[in-house]
């Protein structure tokens, strides 16, 4: 029976409304040769980051001292717990890990169940608690403020059992509190056995837990208060009596269970002879359920045991199992296996087929609890292998794309939608009408009509415009759909695309394959049926080159998407622009043209992607397969009423958001008939539909429910599994597996300047189909200078090592890519510090210029010695020679003294003398004349 649910049509089936389920699209299978650690396993989940966690089984725990692990899907890695505070002998443990707290830390205990930790992979906090001697910890689940709650009994003599005491504590930053303890009777019940997967039934529903006292009621617990009150089957009213079977309680097993519905429901399975019940949080009532008991809960069943598990994802999406199983049967014989869904919105999915696919392949484990885990159930399920590792199955929802089938090696080109249910379609053979409600083509009159292979479909004034070239000329169709009458104007020139730029006239450029006048810019009109050149200065304007895609802004504003380039028409003032003054735009061969809201343009380019024009700014963003586009050919783009743009390429259709940031993809594995859309194959219905054609024939998809029903597929994370440097503190290379949060500005010597990165994607299936990239940027980088950074691919490989680091501040940026092209929420980012060589720092070369900076400055300060002691020199005997000028002429008046004195001497004595001298001198003259009278003297 078909029931409509919503707007869906989906199978009724025992008082159950299922949606349609998703499909297979692959089955990844793990063993010890994919580098896990065991292929005996246990339980295991996956974090809020992705990583996988995985228990071995008991067995292989005990005999190999075997902790948890964590897998990324090449290896296995192993983290060590030392709870130092506790005696030497417990440093041996080995530990079970239990789930992950909303504050990131990772809970368990040890193999005995008497110590519990509380860990963080990130930063490397470890505290832990030891249980009392009498003390059995039953389960453990996440307190919603953070930190993890533990349910514990405390039985002394476990020989009389008695009145026992429940106990339920917070471990939470190293401190332990207890929330509440309740003593009830376990009389005439069965030991509470501490479980070795911890199975025992313990709920946490916003403020309050639940858990079951054996066989016996429920208890509740108000994490605000701490008050515990338990309530007996039967004091609920309306329900039958609650039937008590050993069948269900095995030595190592608890198998009555409950877990939390849409957070106002408790989902209750209370043993086979009891099937399953809903507790209504609101009013406490308790009721069978029977659409769940109708389904799975079966009387005739001799010989089996009937065995339910349940299991919930990070978005509270809950996953049903059940089986019955063969008693003492070994390996387990399992029939009327189910597997049921139910989502967090409350739809119901019948997974048993998809479980069937994966159990054809691979053995599945039927066997404990916990054995089926994902992050979201609605993408990928991941399941225990019987003694043979693990299996993991990529889920792809439904997306309800219709495709239509064209005549063999007759594809869809150009479509317009001319009503509700009929779609006008350009095929390579002719032009057709199809039929959406049949899928029946209907030829346009008697007479064959081939347009060109990328002639647009046209609406104007209730008439569907097209080109079809003759020979050396062209000709303008006009289909009425009204009257199904096409009406022929023959123009001079061949042309394909064109556009409408008044009521009456269109633009068109020449096009012929021997490329004479191929551009010329010419101007129709459809009332007198004649042409006339654009004219630039006079003479006919051609851009030489075949034109892929026109657009008309405004009233004047004509934009031409050519093989040369991108240009602009000013049809009011006959100016013509080519677009080529950026890197991106220069010579580019721009195949379509579309014009956000925000003025911006988008321009689908042959072979580099797409390209984002600001007019205002002439800034240029490029979005290729780097950036998680499709394919890097674009061959159409259209837009939804969110606005988001749906591009379509040579691989595919990408969904990109107005800002440029590519959303989902979507390939013929989501169900398109053709990874390849042709150009200008793209349309939009009149019911919101879009149109895609390909080679194959044509896909019918529904926007709002393609994106609705992506928005519940998580996009991938990507996480670090190992860093590995040279650390000059430790002077040895390290290599770093957790703690990665506590990790600050990572310094690299320089003499060592590599990196060693380990890492994966949250996606584990199709592991070889994923791809990597990385780059380095400067630290302190602008929004413009990160996006000029290219990114290098590294494939599949999903480590690297980086050599020769840039010098300096950076942060190396690492992404990833499942098979889909989906790519991550963000980048990882690691900020490093790389030295250089000493000699080539800042300090070497002023420490190297200092002697030369002391030798200039002593000479500096000798020079200015000297010169300041030569002025005071200069200083001094300029003094001493104004005193001795003084001197100088104070003797040189007392010389004139003298020489006046003298000269009056000299004259009075010359004239005292001068008159005695004459006598003598007369008389010394006769006696020389008179010699011979000497004698007489």
């Amino acid at each position: 029976m078909i029931i409509l649910v919503g707007n869906t049509a989906v199978l009724a089936s025992d008082s159950i409304c299922f949606y349609n389920p998703p499909s297979v699209t692959s089955i990844d299978h793990y063993t010890l040769n994919d580098g896990l650690a065991s292929n005996n396993l246990n339980n295991v989940f996956e974090d809020s980051k992705g990583r996988m966690w995985v228990n071995p089984d008991v067995m292989t725990a005990r005999q190999f001292r075997t902790s948890f692990f964590q897998f990324d899907g090449t290896k296995s890695i192993f983290h060590e717990l030392k709870p130092d505070s506790l005696s030497k002998k417990s440093a041996s443990q080995t530990w079970f890990i239990m789930g992950e707290a909303i504050d990131g830390f990772m809970y368990g205990a040890n193999r005995l169940n008497k110590i519990l930790f509380y860990w963080h992979p990130d930063n490397g906090i470890q505290y832990f608690f030891k249980l009392e001697a009498n003390e059995k910890l039953l389960n453990m689940a996440p307190h919603p403020e953070g930190g993890v709650l533990a349910l514990t009994v405390e039985i002394l003599d476990q020989s009389n059992l008695g009145n026992e005491t429940y106990r339920v504590i917070h471990v939470k930053n190293g401190i332990v509190r207890q929330v509440g303890s309740i003593e009830l009777d376990f009389k005439d019940d069965l030991i509470p056995i501490t479980p070795k997967r911890f199975e025992y039934p313990f709920e946490v529903i916003g403020s309050t837990a639940w858990f079951l006292h054996q066989r016996k009621g429920l208890v509740k617990l108000s994490l605000n208060s701490g008050t515990m009150e338990f309530t007996p089957w039967t004091d609920f009213e309306g329900i039958p009596l609650i039937k008590k079977n050993w069948l269900d309680f095995p030595y190592i097993s608890f198998h009555w269970n409950i877990i939390g519905i849409q957070e106002d429901e408790l989902l209750l399975y209370l043993g086979q002879q009891n099937g399953f019940f809903m507790l209504n949080l609101h009013n406490g009532k308790l009721k069978q359920d029977h659409r769940l008991n109708e389904r799975i809960v079966r009387e005739d069943q001799a010989g089996y045991m009937l065995k339910v598990y349940f299991a919930r994802d990070h978005k509270k999406n809950v996953f049903i199992t059940s089986g019955y199983y063969k008693r003492g049967v070994s390996p387990f014989e399992v029939k009327d296996f189910q597997a049921l869904l139910i989502d967090e919105a409350g739809c119901w999915y019948n997974y048993t087929g998809l479980l069937d696919q994966m159990n054809k392949k691979v053995k599945m484990d039927y066997r404990p609890h916990g054995r089926y885990f994902s992050s979201n159930f609605l993408n990928e399920i991941g399941s225990t292998v019987m003694e043979k590792g693990m299996a993991v199955v990529d889920l792809q929802p439904d997306l309800k794309n219709e495709t239509i089938d064209t005549p063999i090696g007759y594809g869809a080109r150009a479509m317009i939608g001319v009503d509700s249910s009929t779609l006008l379609v350009n095929r390579d053979d002719r032009l057709m009408l199809l039929n959406l409600t049949d899928d029946t083509w209907t030829q346009i009159g008697d007479t064959v009509i081939q347009l060109e292979e990328l002639s647009p479909l046209i609406s104007k004034n209730g008439r569907i415009w097209m080109s079809k070239n003759q020979g050396i000329n062209g000709t303008l169709l006009s289909f009425d759909p009204r009257n199904n009458r096409m009406d022929l104007f023959p123009i001079e020139r061949e042309f394909e695309r064109f556009v409408f730029i008044n009521d009456q006239e269109i633009a068109l450029f020449h096009d012929n394959n021997e490329l004479y006048h191929v551009g010329q810019f010419l101007i129709y009109n459809t009332e007198t049926r004649s042409s006339r050149p654009f004219l630039l200065e006079g003479t006919a304007f051609s851009i030489e080159s075949k034109v892929n895609d026109l657009l008309l802004t405004g009233d004047h504003s004509l934009w031409a998407g050519a093989q040369n380039g991108l240009w602009h028409f000013d049809l009011s003032n006959n100016k013509v622009e080519h677009i080529n003054h950026h890197d991106f735009l220069k010579d580019v061969n721009i195949t379509c043209i579309y014009q956000g809201e925000d003025e911006r343009f988008w321009l689908g380019t042959d072979r580099n992607g797409m390209l984002i024009y600001d007019l205002k700014t002439n800034d240029v963003e490029q979005v290729t397969v780097q950036q998680g586009l499709a394919n890097n050919v674009v061959v159409g783009i259209i837009v939804d009423e969110q606005s988001n743009r749906w591009v379509a390429t040579f691989n595919g259709i990408s969904i990109v958001s107005p800002k440029g940031k590519v959303l989902y993809n979507i390939r013929q594995s989501d169900g398109l008939i053709d990874n390849q859309v042709r150009p200008s194959a793209i349309a939009k219905l009149p019911n919101g539909k879009f149109a895609f054609g390909g080679t194959a024939g044509i896909s019918i998809l529904e926007p709002d429910h393609i994106l609705n029903t992506l928005a519940k597929k998580e996009r991938n994370l990507i996480y670090l599994t190992s860093l590995g440097y040279y650390s000059n503190e430790k002077e040895q290379d390290v290599a770093i597996k957790d703690s990665f949060n506590k990790l600050s500005t990572i310094h690299i010597p320089a003499a060592k300047r590599y990196l060693n990165l380990d890492f994966a994607l949250s996606s584990y299936t199709s592991l070889g189909q994923h791809s990597y990239d990385y780059r380095i940027l400067p630290a302190k980088a602008t929004v413009k200078q990160t996006a000029q950074v290219p990114w290098i691919n590294l494939g599949a490989a999903s480590q690297v090592t980086l050599n020769n680091l840039p010098v300096g501040e950076h942060i190396v940026q690492v992404r990833g890519m499942d098979k889909q092209l989906n790519g991550v929420v963000a980048p990882l980012e690691i900020p490093i510090m790389v030295d250089d060589f000493f000699y080539r720092k800042w300090w070497f070369y002023a420490l190297g210029a200092l002697p030369f900076l002391l030798a200039g400055s002593l000479y500096t300060m000798r020079i200015k010695g000297e010169k300041n002691r030569l002025e005071r020199e200069v200083m001094l005997r300029t003094k001493q020679l104004y005193k001795d000028k003084e001197v100088i002429k104070e003797q040189a008046v007392q010389l004139q003294k003298l020489d006046k004195a003298k000269t009056r001497f000299f004259t009075n004595i010359s004239h005292e003398f001068r008159t005695p001298l004459t006598v003598i001198l007369g008389m010394a003259e006769q006696i020389r004349n008179h010699i011979k009278e000497k004698d007489i003297i």
